[in-house]
């Protein structure tokens, strides 16, 4: 199971492989007013994003809630796919099925970016299938995630 230091270190490293400018789109979409319930958590690093514009500095200091919630948003669909594929497996597939589901989907043509942003999410949230998720970011070029940012 990932430690968190290494859940964040791998959102924050899926999140360096989104194009800045889709980064910056995606965050100027968002409804960043506080509201009740709302995390400064989320909420501030993301504000600051908005209003800096730099999405290097971010990727680096990145919060994992924050990481993840950005991941969360950009795999949405794909995730979908991905869960509707494996089924009954969804809640905690074994790494072949994963494997099989990534590589089909991919066959599809679906886009990496949002493949890679599901796993990245996967992973920092500990789901069971982290490790599988880990594990294919190292076995699938297309999906490979920079080693360092």
């Amino acid at each position: 199971m990932s430690t968190k230091s290494n859940a964040t270190d791998v959102a924050r490293r899926t999140l360096a492989t989104v194009p800045a400018a889709d980064l910056l789109a995606l965050v100027d979409q968002l409804d960043l007013r506080p509201a009740p319930g709302s995390s400064p958590i989320l909420l501030v690093p993301l504000r600051s994003l908005k209003q800096r514009r730099d999405v290097a500095a971010f990727v680096k200091s990145a919060p994992q809630a924050t990481a993840s919630l950005l991941l969360e948003i950009i795999g949405r669909n794909e995730l979908d796919q991905i869960i509707e594929a494996l089924g009954e497996n969804a809640s905690e597939p074994t790494y072949e099925q994963l494997l099989a589901v990534i590589d089909a989907r991919l066959a599809a043509g679906a886009d990496p970016l949002e493949i890679r942003a599901v796993m990245g999410h996967v992973v920092s949230e500990s789901f069971p299938a982290a490790p599988h998720c880990e594990r294919i970011f190292t076995e699938r070029d297309v999906l490979a995630l920079p080693d360092s940012l």
